[in-house]
């Protein structure tokens, strides 16, 4: 069995991220760990028994809707240089739902060696206009509360579209975006064709909107790899693609959140290997049941 990476994009909701580093401590796997630079300390200090902890030192602020991808980047970045089988891109409110053993079985195991990660059937107009211009006021503060900034954004990009600022315009290797669920687990092949196109991300993605849902997508979709995009099969099924159990209110599209209510319906689930979003404000009992159902094998 190959060794997994797992790549954790974290902020805050410490006792989740506990809970979560514990459930996944196991000789089979590293941990790589981004964080703002005021919670840097809080995982430098935790301790694991079986799997590498890693937290990056970058200068990378994690705003969002704007550098959420190029963390992303630098975790698989990071990780990439140990040639790990697998890499799963997990946030502060996610856990595993199936047990260390039951996930290596299934990805190792795997001879197509897909990439479990969702894209959208269909590509929508505002996720190309998105990327089209630089996006004004995304790492303001006030960026994601405030509706005015929201908007006048939003004008300031229509207005330069419209004069014919199109960056993609000439962009030979991404002519065509895509986008989806940014959670994910991806081989290495892909990881390392990921980190040789670092240039090209760059120059295609930063100063937009929202690429974390579209960076990857996009990159795979205009490249050999659209072949093994798990899922990508005409029936939209995000959950199936990325292995994820999410659910969301159709009318907010805002995750759910798990509760001690949900713990059987998630045990019951024979398709994801992870679920989320869990908060340790809503419900611990729930964590609690999932920990102690889901030690790793190298903890018994």
């Amino acid at each position: 069995m190959s060794k997994h990476a797992y790549l954790l994009l974290n902020h805050g909701n410490h006792l989740v991220v506990e809970a979560c580093i514990r459930m996944i401590d196991d000789p089979r796997n590293d941990i790589f760990v981004l964080a703002d630079q005021e919670e840097r300390s809080y995982y430098s200090q935790l301790k694991t028994q079986y799997s590498k902890i890693v937290v990056l030192d970058t200068n990378v602020k994690i705003t969002w809707c704007g550098t959420i991808w190029e963390g992303m980047f630098e975790l698989i970045k990071t990780a990439s240089k140990g040639h790990y089988g697998y890499y799963h891109l997990l946030s502060e409110s996610d856990l595993p739902i199936k047990s260390q053993d039951a996930i290596h079985d299934f990805f190792d195991n795997d001879p197509d060696q897909m990439i479990y990660m969702h894209v959208n059937r269909l590509t929508f107009k505002e996720i190309q206009e998105r990327v089209m211009t630089n996006y004004p006021f995304l790492n303001s503060p006030r960026f994601r509360i405030s509706k005015p900034l929201k908007a006048l954004a939003l004008a300031l990009v229509k207005l330069k579209i419209f004069f014919g600022v199109n960056r993609l315009k000439d962009n030979k290797e991404i002519p065509v975006l895509y986008n989806g669920w940014n959670w994910f687990s991806i081989p290495d092949d892909f990881a390392q064709y990921v980190v040789s196109k670092e240039q090209l991300l760059h120059h295609t993605f930063d100063h937009t909107l929202s690429s974390d849902e579209v960076f990857l997508q996009s990159l795979a979709m205009n490249s050999k790899f659209r072949y093994r995009m798990y899922g990508y099969d005409g029936k939209d099924n995000p959950t199936n693609a990325s292995k994820r159990l999410i659910w969301s209110s159709q009318s907010t599209w805002r995750p759910h959140i798990m509760t001690k209510d949900d713990y059987q319906t998630i045990r019951d689930d024979k398709n994801c290997y992870f679920a989320r979003k869990f908060y340790e404000d809503t419900d611990l009992e729930i964590v609690s049941k999932l920990e102690k159902t889901l030690k790793p094998s190298g903890n018994n």
